[in-house]
């Protein structure tokens, strides 16, 4: 089987999307499928780059989406015109022609990692901004009743289901989230570049973090670097009640 086959199989099974006008990836159009299949992986790296999944560890919420190219264009015009920026100061200030910068906005093309980071720094925004779920409001509440249930990783294949505490804000860097693990449930975490706190509030549980081992019981509080191994198995007996929080790196630009 050649790799256009292949491509042919995995495609439509990707949820293939259309050729785009101006695509970053230079590839002749008589191969239509792998084309379509590598627009589809370009859509997800998009998604990990930018901030939408992030580094891949934080909380799954169901039924996410991420915004279509339409949407993404019209924040990106929003955000424009709020700025009383005309699109040859945006395309100055991003390196890119006003053409370019007009296509993405009316949603005919779909902007690169990169493409799309140079119009954010131009716009003074944070890209992360721009690829979020649905805009989000500069102060959030999130009432008791309203908590979303979301998915932390666990071991192997294994999530453990919690309770969102905060939605976000744009750009937000901190998240929050609501444990309650019967005894046996463990976390295992990969690393990135920023902190993490565990609160127990009732329970226990035993923490590694790099070569250290710690027992976390009712009242704790481990704070530690996520750059740093960590695994976290809850340990006691009936419901385990614990605060976990993550926060990232980088400054909030509004």
């Amino acid at each position: 089987m050649t790799i256009c086959e292949l491509c042919s199989m995995l495609a439509p099974r990707a949820g293939a999307v259309k050729l785009s006008v101006g695509s970053a990836i230079p590839l002749d159009a008589d191969i239509c499928a792998c084309y379509v299949l590598l627009e589809n992986l370009q859509a997800v790296v998009v998604e990990l780059l930018a901030g939408a999944v992030a580094t891949g560890i934080d909380p799954i919420r169901k039924e996410q989406q991420m915004p279509s190219t339409q949407e993404v264009g019209e924040r990106l015009k929003a955000v424009r015109k709020k700025r009383e920026m005309t699109l040859k100061q945006v395309a100055e200030g991003a390196g890119m022609s006003p053409t370019h910068i007009s296509e993405i906005e009316r949603g005919k093309t779909s902007p690169t990692v990169g493409a799309l980071r140079k119009i954010a720094a131009a716009l003074e925004k944070d890209t992360a901004y721009f690829v979020e779920e649905r805009p989000l409001p500069k102060i959030s509440v999130v009432k008791k009743e309203s908590r979303e249930a979301v998915l932390l990783p666990g071991v192997g294949d294994t999530f453990i289901t919690a309770k969102a505490l905060t939605q976000g804000i744009p750009a937000g860097r901190v998240t929050v989230v609501l444990i309650e693990q019967d005894e046996g449930g463990s976390m295992k975490l990969e690393k990135h570049p920023g902190e993490e706190a565990l609160l127990m509030i009732s329970g226990e549980a035993k923490a590694k973090v790099g070569d250290d081992e710690f027992v976390v019981r009712n009242g704790d509080c481990l704070h530690y670097s996520a750059r740093l191994d960590r695994s976290i198995a809850f340990t006691g007996k009936g419901r385990n009640k614990a605060l976990w929080v993550k926060v990232v790196p980088g400054a909030i630009k509004w």
